[in-house]
């Protein structure tokens, strides 16, 4: 159903389980549908709380109505379903994608019009926008052997993620950049293969140098790159485009044609690196909630 309402998302069945079902903070009762008379499932939506710093907030990852059922108010009876929930989990504000670390979109797609007016039509305003860049993994330069020649003289190896390291590596990335990001490097565990590289120091009085950098793909959406970070006094030596080169190599060799940069941020270092095109553009929403009315005192 899903996949019939989201045209620009052929969603596989796995990355539809681990965005939903698999989510940190998955909570049965944010989960509704609406099926037909006939037991079709027509209408479904997806929403879950995280803690963003001192509140809690509610996100609506995801929502589809079958095409053949739509403007029937389906769509808006979910929304309200959703919104009564969140609310007596105290929830004071709703936000539409970007329910980081595990997402499926930043926010919405402009070209999802019907789901902008529909969201628009419940109270909900566009505070931000996020950009997705696209890579043509036929063309781009992914070649790294001078880049790993060169690093290699500055004292910089590359390599391939390995389980045993994700501890370490995972703190390194919790403290520089985050916990969101060392949950989304710690998922790419589950790809074969791992979808992350690091670079380290060379170090040889140690079996392992300390990590300089990484880079990551796969961790949400399966041929989805990001993130990816640096340290900053080891910035302009080329770790990060070498990284990504990597991984986007990882994916073409799956015989994936495309690749997306999820939520962009230096647009023209990806433009260099790959020659990334920005494509897919989101605005993201949300909406407050009113706390939820009193319980009304009875005579006993």
């Amino acid at each position: 159903m899903l996949r019939q309402a989201l045209w620009l998302d052929p969603l596989t069945d796995g990355e539809i389980q681990r965005q939903i079902w698999e989510d940190p903070g998955f909570e049965p009762g944010l989960q509704w549908g609406v099926e037909s008379s006939d037991g079709q499932l027509v209408g479904f939506v997806s929403a879950v709380v995280r803690q963003e710093r001192q509140e809690r907030v509610g996100y609506i990852k995801v929502i589809g109505v079958h095409p053949q059922w739509r403007r029937q108010g389906i769509g808006s009876q979910l929304l309200e379903r959703v919104a009564r929930e969140l609310q007596t989990r105290g929830v004071r504000e709703v936000r539409v994608g970007g329910s980081a670390p595990c997402y499926l979109w930043a926010g919405v797609d402009v070209r999802y019009t019907e789901a902008f007016c529909l969201f628009q039509k419940m109270g909900y305003s566009r505070y931000s926008d996020a950009i997705n860049m696209t890579v043509d993994l036929a063309t781009a330069p992914l070649d790294t052997d001078e880049d790993e020649v060169r690093l290699r003289q500055h004292g910089i190896e590359t390599s391939r993620l390995r389980p045993e390291e994700m501890e370490e590596v995972g703190a390194w990335i919790e403290q520089r950049f985050g916990p969101n990001w060392r949950w989304e490097v710690a998922a790419t565990l589950r790809n074969q293969p791992v979808g992350c590289f690091l670079a380290r120091q060379v170090d040889h009085t140690q079996a392992r140098g300390p990590v300089v950098g990484f880079a990551a793909y796969g961790g949400n959406r399966r041929n989805w790159f990001g993130p990816m970070g640096t340290e900053p006094d080891q910035r302009h030596l080329g770790i990060g485009r070498t990284l990504l080169r990597l991984c986007l190599r990882d994916l073409r060799e799956a015989g994936y044609t495309q690749a997306q940069i999820s939520w962009t941020g230096p647009v023209a270092f990806y433009a260099r690196a790959v020659n990334a095109r920005m494509e897919r553009s989101f605005w993201l929403m949300r909406k407050e909630l009113a706390p939820p009315p009193p319980p009304q005192e009875t005579n006993g």
